[in-house]
């Protein structure tokens, strides 16, 4: 087993979290909690000790992986299925963070790393998660570009509904190789309209329904599965590991 430790420094560390009665940074809180019923796609902590000046993260590296930015980076952009493979276990990931109390609030392709042999993936770094609540969040913490348009315009927003956005924003990157937006202007502002010739209809629409600029009107995260673009027929060539999985477009 191959492992990652990363070193959380006490002074800069200023969330905070609760693990068996001691006070710990709050993305080891987070992981911790994630891990208490495991998820094929999650980071696995293994252990973590506590220093006089940090803690101390043990973690699974998956092997052979690499984060998909550099996978899509290499490959210019995926096609559909493997965008629909990466997609349906990124939403199984972010479900089973919410129902075990967690919202990750940093989804986006530097942080998942993908197997390029079986294409499985894994959700990684929660350094900006937080606890799922039921109302507003009005902290920022994440990557701007991946931000929903609410938190510009109102500087707050729902878990989900920023969770969904991502998920868009990712989708957008993967098949078309390129951030739909690049400032807070293009967020609020910009509506797409240009695709790639050989995004299909169904992908499109996929894409409306995460990217509507109105939270009221976005997709649930738990109807993603649901929509059309995961409902097709399996070609001889529509597997994981064949050629149209690895292949750039």
């Amino acid at each position: 087993m191959r492992v990652a430790i990363k070193r959380i420094s006490k002074a800069a560390t200023t969330r905070w979290g609760w693990l068996g009665g001691k006070v710990v940074p709050l993305e080891l809180a987070l992981l911790c909690q994630v891990n208490e019923v495991r998820c094929t796609g999650v980071v696995e902590i293994v252990e973590w000790h506590e220093t006089t000046e940090a803690f101390l993260l043990v973690m699974v590296r998956p092997h052979p992986a690499v984060d998909l930015y550099d996978y899509v980076s290499k490959h210019k952009r995926v096609k559909e299925p493997l965008a629909r493979h990466i997609i349906r276990q990124l939403i199984n990931c972010l479900q089973h963070c919410l129902k075990h109390g967690v919202l990750h609030r940093d989804i986006k392709l530097e942080n998942i790393l993908i197997n390029p042999e079986s294409m499985d993936i894994t959700l990684i770094d929660f350094g900006c998660g937080d606890y799922v609540r039921s109302g507003l969040y009005k902290e920022f913490a994440g990557t701007p570009e991946y931000y929903a348009p609410e938190w510009f315009l109102q500087k707050q927003y729902y878990g989900e509904g920023l969770t969904v956005w991502s998920v868009g924003v990712l989708l957008y990157s993967l098949l078309c190789g390129s951030l739909p937006f690049r400032s807070a202007k293009d967020i609020t502002e910009k509506e797409i309209t240009k695709f790639p010739n050989d995004i299909s209809r169904n992908g499109r629409d996929l894409l409306a329904s995460l990217l509507q600029k109105n939270p009221r009107d976005r997709i649930k995260l738990g109807a993603v599965m649901f929509h059309l673009f995961f409902k097709y027929e399996r070609g001889p060539n529509d597997g994981v590991g064949s050629p149209l999985y690895r292949d750039g477009v």
